[in-house]
């Protein structure tokens, strides 16, 4: 019978561990304290703005942090740490082999990708300014509404926000 050299017994534990699963274990779990990490030193900027004598942050970079605080400790660690685990309960405590590694690594990139997109995506903003009429009819008189709004959603560094699709 052929030895199998993708497993180690580890001399402490006495756990047996398939060296692929090994290593997205530990990338993953890494990656989650990182995320783990910055979402604490956001969440001390959050903290530090709401303090009123210290008030660390504007009104736009405070949701921006907040946002990104949001991100990364309800999303980013959790699904990373998730991931280490699942690894580690699939090949060492059942003692199996993970059977397509290559698949393993692959969505690892994407998750870690995704992750990239969504930073960067929550950091930028774009200003939307637009007018709304609406009307109604109550108890046989018509009435009507105008409203203005602004808001930031997109890149503003220029000056010149770019309206939604279809909005001139």
């Amino acid at each position: 019978m052929a030895v199998n050299r993708n497993f180690r017994t580890c001399p402490s534990s006495g756990l047996v561990f398939h060296e692929p699963a090994e290593k997205l274990m530990r990338w993953n779990a890494v990656l989650a304290v990182v995320f783990l990490l910055i979402g604490g030193i956001l969440a001390i900027g959050v903290v530090l703005t709401r303090w009123q004598a210290v008030h660390l942050l504007d009104a736009s970079s405070f949701y921006q942090v907040l946002t990104a605080h949001g991100l990364n400790m309800l999303v980013f660690w959790i699904i990373f740490f998730e991931i280490a685990v699942l690894y580690f309960a699939a090949s060492t405590l059942l003692r199996c082999r993970i059977a397509t590694p290559g698949m393993a690594w692959a969505a690892f990139s994407t998750r870690f990708q995704s992750a990239c997109r969504s930073w960067r995506e929550s950091a930028s903003t774009v200003q939307f300014e637009g007018t709304a009429r609406a009307s109604w009819t109550r108890g046989g008189r018509e009435a009507s509404n105008i409203l203005t709004t602004s808001s930031t959603i997109g890149p503003t560094a220029s000056g010149a926000g770019s309206a939604p699709a279809g909005r001139a």
